[in-house]
């Protein structure tokens, strides 16, 4: 599987984002640093690293974006990436797979249905236990 393959195929659906998520916890920061800057054609700091969920939703076939997608490939070991894909071609058959609020947050984007799925929740919750969520949630420091 090529990765310029996964992302011309690319439709921001949760079981994607999923893979992809894993996908970039499989690969180092400095990797992922080099990875922005051919990405971006620009010489940003190491530190400007690109969530490849965002370079789902920018990528446009572009031959930039195709170069730097086929150095990333080539940055990943084998295994890594045949996993990936298992994780990618399985994903599409999977559906309400569960979610950590915590990789919520992380990827929050406020698109309507992430917003619609948090009211929902938020509706599920009893007043008592989102009162002690908000406590520890402004006195982080203080527990």
């Amino acid at each position: 599987m090529r990765l310029t393959q996964v992302f011309s195929s690319y439709k921001a659906s949760a079981s994607q984002d999923t893979a992809l998520i894993w996908l970039q916890s499989q690969v180092s920061n400095s990797v992922l640093g080099e990875f922005a800057q051919k990405w971006r054609a620009t010489a940003l700091p190491q530190d400007s690293n690109l969530r490849l969920i965002d370079v789902g939703k920018f990528y446009r076939g572009l031959a930039q974006q195709d170069q730097a997608l086929d150095w990333l490939q080539k940055q990943i070991s084998p295994a890594i990436i045949t996993e990936f894909a298992q994780k990618w071609r399985s994903q599409s058959t999977v559906t309400n797979s569960p979610i950590r609020l915590i990789d919520a947050c992380k990827f929050y984007r406020a698109a309507p249905n992430q917003n619609q799925a948090l009211d929902w929740l938020e509706g599920r919750i009893s007043p008592t236990i989102l009162s002690e969520f908000f406590r520890r949630w402004q006195n982080a420091n203080r527990l």
